[in-house]
């Protein structure tokens, strides 16, 4: 894996940039439909528009694109990190980090995703890649729960962040997987209300108002 990724070609102009990406998007629709044994280069380059030479000025082939697939649907690094959580509740702020995730799911296909699922269980540098994608995710929990101790100081009752972090993370993602790639009968916002609203309770204690505030206090 390691080569492949030495071997990535990222273009600096814009042009090159928009081929790069239509190639990525036409391969993504590709293995969406047909999978990814099915599918061949010359189709890929064929569904982008361009010829395959440009196809292998980018890639080196077809198991190189498909790695670079699964890192362009992870779009944490869009997401806002926080520092602070001054001007909102910390349940707010939860529905605010659940409907990013759920944003970050809607955009990929279920049947790339299906066809994700399968490759993981029998490709080592696939699983490699969605690994660190779940460690990425764990991290961008981190950083919110650590926002919230900053701010609501003894308010927050959990003692080990990081493995609050990774439960939390576990949760939020069955749910969303439930949410964005199947059928749940049940209200989407109701959902991720109640989600919230659960979060919340297992970050936060209870306290007195006045201990509340004095918690804050630096």
């Amino acid at each position: 894996m390691a080569d492949l990724a030495k071997s990535v070609r990222m273009p600096r102009q814009k042009r090159g940039v928009k081929t790069r990406q239509h190639i990525v998007r036409a391969a993504i629709k590709l293995f969406s439909e047909k999978g990814y044994y099915n599918t061949n280069s010359n189709e890929i380059a064929a569904k982008a528009g361009v010829s395959i030479g440009s196809f292998y000025a980018y890639f080196t082939d077809k198991k190189q694109l498909f790695l670079e697939a699964l890192k362009y649907e992870n779009l944490i690094e869009e997401m806002r990190p926080y520092n602070t959580i001054e001007d909102k509740s910390l349940e707010a702020y939860l529905l605010e980090f659940i409907h990013n995730i759920l944003q970050v799911h809607k955009i990929i296909h279920p049947q790339f995703h299906q066809e994700v699922t399968a490759m993981r269980l029998m490709d080592p540098d696939v699983d490699k890649v969605m690994d660190e994608q779940d460690k990425s995710m764990i991290d961008y929990t981190y950083r919110y729960l650590k926002a919230a101790k900053k701010t609501l100081g003894n308010q927050v009752k959990i003692k080990n962040l990081r493995a609050s972090a990774f439960i939390i993370y576990n949760t939020v993602e069955k749910v969303i997987h439930e949410i964005a790639f199947a059928s749940t009968g049940i209200s989407e916002d109701q959902i991720i209300k109640e989600l919230a609203n659960m979060l919340s309770k297992y970050v936060l204690c209870d306290l007195p108002a006045d201990e509340v505030l004095r918690s804050r206090q630096p």
